[in-house]
């Protein structure tokens, strides 16, 4: 059996185009479900979503970075949506107020679907005996490390994916509040962006818990964040480079001070890691 966590590498070939819309989805975005042409079902954001053309490239480029530190992450794509499934799909709007007004076509973020919607349901939370019976669990200090360096601006997101054994996997998603969403702009509040069941971080005894992606973070070179960022269409970002490398410059800076914003955040917060040993006494908080 594949572990469902190991799909999430498969990369499609070519462009991906929309066939069908299937459902609208939760959350301030306005996303949908769609069948794409590579068979597979993505959950599609639209350029003009509520929340900013700027959270499809935020979307984009940290599907790549996460991936880069081997993080379960649902792989990300652009997703040609045409002008006439729009018109002719009647869901496919975006609510505004008391209005309607039909979903951006073309270019579009798609966040692969991580099963087959017509199978087992995929879970936001798992009851505690269950949540920590998952293998993967640590992978929660993996993408904490990631939150911290990207600045996310909102709660951890996950879905828990059952195989055949109905063994639980976690699988991250929505990253589009990292940069602090359509400001592109780093703040150091980590506790905004920790998962909502804290029992995932019962395990972290202490900053060795963080060790595997924080020894892949400092390989990461400013060459690969302009590489991984060339994927961003232009338009997604308003043409405007100078703040996209600024972005990145900035990105490439943080990473030295992920550490040590982590080593902080365990001894200073017990509520939240009440296994970390060795705690430090600080005289305020910055995070």
């Amino acid at each position: 059996m594949v572990n469902p966590v190991d799909a999430l590498v498969r990369v499609s070939a070519g462009p991906l185009r929309a066939v069908e819309e299937i459902r609208r989805m939760r959350g301030g975005c306005q996303s949908h479900l769609m069948r794409c042409s590579d068979g597979c079902y993505y959950v599609v954001k639209f350029p003009n979503n509520p929340q900013g053309k700027r959270v499809l490239a935020n979307e984009l480029l940290c599907t790549a970075l996460a991936e880069l530190l081997s993080l379960p992450v649902a792989h990300g794509a652009v997703v040609i949506v045409s002008e006439d499934l729009v018109h002719l799909t009647t869901d496919l709007c975006i609510q505004q107020g008391y209005g309607r007004t039909p979903c951006g076509h073309g270019r579009c973020f798609g966040s692969q679907f991580v099963t087959d919607p017509r199978g087992k349901a995929i879970l936001d939370l798992l009851p505690g005996n269950i949540l920590t019976q998952v293998p993967n669990l640590r992978d929660f200090c993996g993408i904490l490390v990631f939150d911290i360096w990207a600045s996310n601006a909102d709660d951890r997101q996950a879905v828990f994916v059952p195989d055949k054994s109905n063994t639980y996997h976690a699988v991250m998603i929505d990253h589009g509040s990292c940069f602090d969403g359509q400001d592109w702009r780093f703040t150091d509040a980590p506790r905004r962006s920790l998962y909502l069941d804290k029992r995932v971080y019962e395990q972290v005894e202490g900053i060795g818990a963080f060790d595997p992606w924080l020894n892949v973070l400092a390989r990461i070179g400013r060459d690969t964040l302009s590489e991984a960022a060339s994927k961003i269409p232009p338009d997604w970002f308003g043409g405007d480079r100078a703040s996209l490398d600024l972005l990145l410059d900035q990105l490439y800076e943080r990473k030295a001070q992920v550490r040590e914003k982590l080593q902080f955040f365990g001894s200073a917060f017990p509520a939240i890691f009440p296994n970390w040993t060795g705690r430090a006494c600080y005289a305020g908080s910055a995070v």
